[in-house]
């Protein structure tokens, strides 16, 4: 195991020595999955730079924020690096915090596919970076002006429980965004968006009078959640009668697609009623 002892340049409230695991080009080659020829270097601190990008600086209460990460191999070796992915902070987890308090920070996990699979890991020539955008849907739960950071780890996952693993990371620069106006979406705590919410959203771009309205939520094909949403609509036809919408339950945007009612059945199982919920959901 590498240990290399820097203070990492965040807020106060954050500040801890990092201790950098030996790289994982280290050990595949250790298990006899590279050569001496090919192999990458160790991803000491000061080789990786991050950057964090907010898509804005002033959102709504309940807005979801677009945040684009990006991690540098700014060393003269090519590295093996994890890969900058969302699922449960053990790659790259986003803190905030009110401007005027740094000592009360909160971790909120993007929003990413069910499917989506941690541990990948990429080789990144001198000078080259990854670069990722992720969906935080959580990050302007509070009204004010806040600070946002994020933290990167390097380690393999398997050393999740290390103590000296877990202090060593690499931390972004803080941006300021500021949460003001009317609330836009109200949210669970993972971040989707209310049934009541989708409903609504439907409401607002049916064809006519609505009679009444029922949702659903599922996961597609790529491991996101969809609501699905039934309304009955009169236009000018006696009794009404049933259109459907599928909401994205992160952006509350009404899907432009033509699709069938669900049935009414469904409405009643608990398996459509609300989302499977994710282990470390903040």
């Amino acid at each position: 195991m590498i240990r290399r002892s820097q203070t990492h340049p965040g807020p106060p409230g954050l500040r801890r020595p990092l201790a950098l695991v030996a790289a994982l080009g280290a050990v595949l080659a250790g298990l006899g999955c590279a050569s001496k020829g090919d192999q990458a270097a160790e991803p000491f601190i000061e080789d990786l730079a991050l950057t964090l990008k907010l898509d804005r600086s002033v959102y709504r209460p309940g807005e979801a924020v677009v945040a684009t990460v990006k991690l540098k191999n700014q060393s003269s070796r090519k590295m093996l690096l994890r890969d900058l992915d969302g699922v449960n902070g053990q790659s790259c987890s986003f803190w905030f915090y009110e401007a005027s308090d740094a000592l009360t920070s909160l971790m909120r996990l993007p929003v990413r596919s069910l499917k989506e699979e941690p541990g990948k890991t990429t080789e990144v020539e001198p000078g080259e970076s990854l670069e990722r955008r992720f969906l935080l849907a959580r990050l302007t739960e509070f009204s004010g002006p806040m600070r946002a950071q994020v933290h990167y780890n390097p380690n393999p996952p398997f050393t999740q429980f290390d103590p000296d693993a877990a202090a060593s990371k690499v931390f972004s620069n803080t941006v300021n965004f500021e949460v003001r106006g009317e609330r836009l979406f109200e949210r669970d705590s993972a971040g989707i968006i209310l049934k009541e919410e989708a409903i609504g959203l439907a409401h607002a771009v049916a064809p006519g009078e609505v009679l009444a309205g029922e949702a659903i939520i599922f996961e597609d094909e790529k491991g996101f959640h969809k609501w699905y949403v039934n309304l009955r609509v009169r236009n000018g036809e006696e009794g009404g009668k049933v259109v459907a919408w599928f909401v994205d339950p992160y952006v509350g945007r009404v899907m432009d697609l033509k699709v069938k009612p669900f049935p009414p059945e469904m409405a009643r199982d608990n398996r459509f009623t609300e989302p499977m919920k994710r282990k470390g959901t903040r």
